[in-house]
């Protein structure tokens, strides 16, 4: 009997330990060899300006040869506007692909430890308060790697280092009993820009169109003062309808973008204006050459003036310059004794 209990002691014993062996292989972690990677940023506050891009850089807790997807999903409490005010890198996303409310699906490459997502932001040409994105990034479709964070950007209104200028002269007559458009019958007025030693700049507006749109980007104009002239190249033959002469006003229409102080606005001449009798040495049609200066611009430090050459009066932001009338005169005199050609 002793005998027969220790093969049954050894059976027992054999019994347990082949319980322990496997109740040892259940709580083995295996998981750990399947564990997602976590992916994360260490910064969840940015501040840029208009025009720039906020960069996050994203890092993976551990490589995998896969690419990993992620959501980038617009919050509710969000101020600015995405397409107006940002845009998101990466496929867009609606309602239809079953990941929520819409947003842009972006991929964190394989192989890779990190990964920088691009928010660039739109420099418009408003004056506008700082601006909020509210930006969550959760993992998507595939999976693969676990994230869910969210990130504000502060975009911080920027100006425009550029002044743009649109000036129109357009005017309504009638001839025989109808009634005529200049633009419409194409009379042909430059937009040239001179210097204070009365060299031109640049091309001006030269094209054709009616009204003409005048860019003057700082990095083209050092400080100094300018003169925006009005010169008549085609008179499309008004002239020789026997009309009486009349005047043609030029608006500028004027604004800087981003500027909190040079808003959108508009300046008519006061004085100086075209006129429709092109009486000269040219053919009807030509133009003579007539001339009219429309206004003043100065650039200094960074601002712009826009002065006007009669009165050396500040149509919009900055200090009047002496200089301008003297410019206008010397200018007159000067152009007087040649005629401009495209």
């Amino acid at each position: 009997m002793k005998k027969n209990r220790r093969y049954l002691n050894s059976a027992f014993a054999l019994v347990l330990s082949g319980f322990a062996l496997v109740s040892c292989n259940d709580n083995d972690p295996d998981y750990v060899f399947n564990e997602k990677p976590a992916v994360s940023t260490n910064v969840t506050n940015y501040t840029v300006n208009e025009g720039e891009e906020a960069s996050i850089v994203l890092t993976t807790s551990k490589m995998i040869s896969s690419g990993m997807e992620f959501k980038l999903e617009v919050l509710g409490n969000s101020t600015a506007t995405i397409d107006e005010d940002f845009t998101l890198p990466g496929r867009a996303l609606d309602m239809s692909d079953g990941l929520g409310v819409d947003g842009s699906l972006v991929t964190f490459p394989g192989n890779t430890n990190t990964f920088t997502v691009k928010i660039p932001t739109i420099l418009d040409d408003e004056f506008e308060q700082d601006e909020v994105i509210s930006l969550r990034i959760r993992g998507a479709h595939n999976m693969l790697g676990t994230m869910d964070q969210v990130i504000n950007i502060t975009i911080k209104n920027a100006v425009k280092d550029e002044l743009d200028l649109t000036l129109a002269w357009d005017k309504t007559f009638e001839a025989g009993g109808q009634a005529y458009s200049l633009c419409d019958l194409e009379y042909d007025v430059d937009i040239l820009v001179f210097d204070s030693g009365f060299n031109p700049i640049g091309d001006g507006a030269q094209t054709g169109d009616c009204p003409e749109h005048l860019v003057m980007p700082m990095a083209d104009y050092p400080d100094g003062t300018y003169l925006i002239v009005g010169y008549l190249y085609g008179d499309a033959g008004v002239p020789a309808a026997g009309l009486p002469e009349f005047s043609i006003p030029i608006t500028v229409d004027y604004f800087r973008g981003g500027s909190a102080t040079l808003q959108p606005g508009s300046y008519t001449q006061a004085s100086g204006f075209l006129t429709s009798n092109s009486q000269g040495e040219n053919s009807a049609g030509a133009g003579n050459g007539d001339i009219t200066i429309i206004a003043g611009v100065k650039i200094e430090n960074g601002v712009f003036t826009i002065l006007n050459p009669n009165d050396n009066s500040v149509i919009a932001q900055g200090r009047s310059a002496s200089t301008v009338n003297k410019m206008a005169a010397a200018f007159k005199a000067k152009a007087g004794l040649k005629k401009h050609k495209k």
